[in-house]
């Protein structure tokens, strides 16, 4: 889901729903969002669903150049990397994934009806499967597991925190986030719901078998004109090979199938 800079906070929602899910993390999560919310945020979880209910779409971070640029990177890197399955979390109105080649691809988001709209628009291509944010949700695996626009409009550090790991812990071979990794340069407009910081240095801490292999800095920084512009990047990370065969024979009722020869980067 690529939100407008404008929206409330959408994605937090979504960590907000899914930090439930996590054993004593849970209770002290939703307790952010309950102060959160006592600041003045309206509810984001009812606020994307009334938008989709009405036929409001993602954000324009879906459509347009930022979306075929970002279409374009994701296809080639599915087939340069022989990936055979996909878990996005936050799928949204599902403009971005129309655009996508991907051999299969689960679709995850808090708003039934998002979920809906996907399930009409794709209900002939059998390669896609959308589902209500849950616990069977949060349950599934890929080779690669996609975040996209949505750390930065992650507040609260402990949010920050659940929606990584769950990302993380949900691919069996590649993590790609695209998002901003620094705070926005001085005089740059942003959303009072967003904020901008280093999210990489969580993962060397605490996902040391996973490894940043590529950073690829978007065409279209904010100051460009002709469309949308974007401050966001995408980080590409890889699960160490060693991990990677551990991972494989421990699966049951993944997405992924059991692979026979060491993937190399």
């Amino acid at each position: 889901m690529s939100p407008d800079l404008q929206e409330p906070l959408g994605p937090a929602r979504r960590l907000a729903r899914l930090a439930s899910r996590v054993p004593v993390v849970g209770p002290a999560l939703r307790s952010v969002w309950a102060r959160l919310s006592d600041l003045g945020f309206r509810d984001p979880s009812s606020y994307w669903e009334s938008r989709y209910a009405k036929g409001g779409t993602s954000g324009e971070g879906s459509y347009g150049r930022l979306a075929e640029w970002k279409a374009d990177f994701l296809n080639r890197f599915v087939v340069e990397r022989d990936v055979s399955s996909v878990v996005e979390f936050g799928c949204g109105d599902g403009a971005q994934v129309a655009l996508a080649t991907y051999p299969r691809y689960v679709g995850i988001d808090v708003a039934p009806s998002a979920i809906a709209r996907c399930v009409t628009r794709f209900r002939d291509d059998p390669s896609k499967r959308f589902v209500v944010l849950s616990d069977d949700a949060l349950r599934e695996r890929a080779d690669l597991a996609l975040s996209l626009d949505v750390l930065y409009h992650l507040t609260d550090e402990k949010v920050l925190a659940v929606h990584l790991g769950a990302l993380f812990d949900a691919a069996e071979r590649f993590v790609v986030i695209y998002s901003t990794d620094a705070p926005l340069p001085a005089g740059v407009r942003h959303g009072a719901h967003e904020r901008h910081r280093p999210f990489t240095p969580w993962v060397v801490a605490n996902r040391p078998q996973w490894r940043l292999v590529k950073r690829v800095a978007n065409p279209f920084p904010i100051g460009t004109p002709g469309g949308p512009t974007s401050a966001a990047d995408f980080f590409v990370f890889e699960r160490a090979a060693a991990d990677q065969a551990d991972r494989v024979s421990s699966t049951n009722g993944s997405l992924t199938e059991p692979r026979t020869k060491s993937d190399k980067t």
